[in-house]
């Protein structure tokens, strides 16, 4: 299985290393544009985007139709985490999560 993330500046990596995944989530240092962002998206369509402020959203770019999910304030051990699951795939256990229903920045 595959997966790219995409950086700050909108450039694209493929197969990223997971033991860059910190490295990834820090480019997001001292940000406050919350329409600013870093994502690990899988070959599936699953993505788990991270705002500012470890705002952390959950959605399938695939399914237009699908829902998005969000959790505030993760943890970045935690959203290592989840990015390492949907890199191999796993995201049953992901969505297992306590997330919210809804989009936080668009307010759908």
């Amino acid at each position: 299985m595959s997966y790219m993330v995409i950086h700050i500046d909108q450039s694209h990596s493929v197969d990223y290393p997971i033991d860059k995944f910190p490295k990834l989530l820090s480019e997001l240092d001292g940000e406050i544009d919350i329409e600013k962002y870093v994502a690990l998206t899988h070959e599936s369509e699953w993505c788990l985007s991270v705002a500012p402020n470890n705002l952390l959203i959950l959605n399938n770019n695939f399914d237009e139709l699908d829902d998005s999910w969000y959790m505030e304030n993760v943890a970045n051990e935690n959203i290592i985490k989840l990015w390492c699951l949907l890199a191999i795939g796993n995201v049953d256990k992901i969505k297992a999560e306590q997330w919210i229903y809804g989009d936080p920045i668009f307010g759908i």
